[in-house]
Parts: structure tokens; sequence; C-alpha cells
């Protein structure tokens, strides 16, 4: 009789595996219970904005230095400003000799401007007998040759004396700063001396490397710009150099900026960092992403199953990361605990293939 009751409750023993494994399968989105702190966020659609740094320099679009033509002592035209208008005086040269020169160079033009009289009146009477075939063509042409030598003498005379006056009150060609003064006020100068640098902060470029070949620029793009860590501006691309260093693997780019922040200086070297593409994407905390294996994942966390979802990570900013992927945004991931349910989820799977 004992015989026979086990046999009559074989049947039952030959299903419990079936049925301990159909338990686990069913229970295999669900973390084992192993005392793990769990944190979540929602999916959202965010701005992301690429940022580059490194180091630059600025360069003026308009600038020159200032350099001497004539000797002379030295008077900046300071007036309390430290900018000048187009067409004001930016510094004189005075003194004896400049005195002297000014004197020989009106001579020069009161003497041509005689002649010039003199050979008028003649060239008139002389056309009055030419008329009159009292002179020969020859003569004619003689006396006219006379008065056009006389002429241009008078005109090279007029621009040397111009010139000398404008380059010892020397005015701005346009709007800008002197810097780089090299002389004292009142100091002599000899002539060719360079003076100082003239340029305008408001016509500016900020000349970069570029090295992120993935990063599509063009010309009028917007970018925004951190100079020195602290000082803010704008500007927009003006130039992409087509040709790549071939020591550095870069190309030129120059951004005009908007304006140059306050202590900043013509040709200066300095740290960027330049903010450009902006895009709206969907975002997750970047202690939502899982990395395995050169791939990224998130735990899709739903009425308390977890499910595994792959990721293409696309930037970071700001404690969030951009992503793409079969995800939608209002989805609730993990933030918390995710590295564990991640790789539990990824042992009972195996287990299950097993």
């Amino acid at each position: 009789m004992r015989l026979l009751s086990y046999i009559k409750f074989l049947p039952l023993f030959a299903f419990l595996p079936v049925f301990i494994a159909c338990s686990q399968q069913s229970d295999s989105n669900k973390p084992r219970q192993i005392g793990i702190s769990l944190d979540s966020a929602r999916v959202e659609t965010r701005t992301f904005s690429r940022t580059i740094s490194g180091l630059g320099q600025l360069q003026p679009m308009q600038a020159m230095w200032l350099t001497t033509a004539y000797p002379g002592n030295f008077y900046p035209n300071h007036l309390g400003q430290k900018r000048y208008n187009k067409g004001e005086v930016i510094y004189r040269l005075r003194g004896e000799t400049v005195a002297h020169q000014r004197n020989l160079l009106q001579h020069d033009v009161d003497t041509n401007r005689a002649d010039s009289v003199y050979y008028h009146q003649e060239l008139e009477r002389q056309r009055d007998l030419y008329e009159k075939k009292l002179i020969s063509p020859q003569q004619w042409n003689q006396i006219q040759k006379q008065y056009a030598i006389v002429q241009a003498n008078l005109k090279m005379a007029d621009s040397t004396l111009a010139y000398f006056k404008q380059m010892t009150a020397y005015r701005a060609p346009f709007d800008g700063s002197l810097s780089q003064v090299q002389f004292p006020e009142g100091d002599h100068v000899a002539a060719n001396s360079r003076i100082g640098y003239f340029w305008n902060p408001d016509s500016v470029k900020l000349v970069i490397p570029w090295y992120d070949r993935n990063v599509n620029l063009s010309t009028g793009q917007r970018v925004s710009l951190t100079l020195n860590d602290s000082l803010t501006t704008a500007g927009n691309i003006i130039f992409i150099d087509s040709s790549v260093d071939p020591g550095s693997g870069a190309r030129d780019v120059w951004i005009r900026l908007d304006s140059i922040p306050p202590g900043l200086f013509p040709d200066e070297r300095l740290a960027y960092s330049v903010t450009i593409d902006s895009i709206r994407s969907l975002a997750v905390p970047q202690n939502a992403l899982v990395r395995d294996q050169h791939q990224f994942w998130v735990v899709i966390s739903r009425q308390g199953k977890y499910s595994s979802k792959k990721v293409q990570l696309i930037q970071t900013q700001n404690g969030w990361a951009a992503i793409r992927g079969n995800i939608k945004s209002g989805v609730t991931v993990l933030t918390k605990g995710v590295y564990e349910v991640y790789h539990q989820q990824s042992l009972l799977q195996y287990q299950v293939q097993d």
C-alpha cells in the first residue's frame, strides 16, 4: 500500500521543475530583493549646445602702426580720452626742425605758384602771337611745354606741403584707440619712428584653430564666446580656412566679435570657449546611463518592472545627456541603482537562455 501511495504522487513531482522555471522567467524583469536603493527621473526634451575650448588670438580688422615721416618733438592729443574719432588729430610733431621744414616747403610752393602765374601770362601772350602767325609752331610748342612743367612743379610742391602738414598733425584714419605708445610726450623722434599701434576696438576678430571635423561650420554662423574664463561676448564666423595646417592638423577660423570686453588688447593670446550648434534633443540625467562594451543603455521603470534600452549618446552638458533611441519623452528611467538593476537583468537573461 505504501508503494502505491508514492506512485500516486509521482506525476506531481515530475511537473515541479517546470513550474519553478516558469516562475523564474516571469520575475526576470524585476530586481532581486537584495536591498538596492533606487531613484528615477523622467526623459525630457532639452536644448543642448556644443562648446569647444582652446587658445586663440585677438586681431583687429582695422589696425596700423603709426610711423613718423619727419623728425620732430612728439605731442599726443590725448585730451583725457581713450578713443579717437575719424579725422581727429592723434598726435602733432613740433619744434624748430618742424618749423624750419615747413618754411622751406611753403617757400617752394610760393616760388612755383609765382612761376605758374608768370608762365600763364606768357602762354596767353604767345598764344596771341601764334594765332597772328608771328611765331613758329615750334616756338608755340616750347612755351606750352614750359608751362606744363611749371604746373607739374606747383602740383608737386602743394602735395609735398599737404603731406608734411598731414604727417606732423596726424589725424585718425578711422575710429579707434592708440596703444603701445613708444615715446613720452615732448620726446624728440626721428623720421620713420614707430609712434604707436592704432586700432579699432569695434572691429575685432578672434582667430582660433579648429580641429573638430565632425562639427559643421559655416560663414555667417552665430556663436557665443567666453574669453579668459569670465569675459563674455558673441560674434559671427566670417572666414573658414579651406586648408589644414600640416603641423597642427587645424584650420583657422575667424570670428568677428560684436564687442571686445574691457581689459583685452589687440594681438593678445587668450583662452576661449566657443558655444555653437544649439539642438533640441531627448535627454536623461547622466547618471541614468550605463556603459557596457562601448554601448550606452538606460533602464526603464514601468509599474515596478524594469527593462533595458540601448541609446546613442550625442553629448553631455550640465549633468544631462542628449540621447537618441527608441524611447519617448516622459518615460521614467532609473538614476540610482541603475547599474545593479542593469547587471542583474543581464545575469537573469543569461540564466534564462542557459
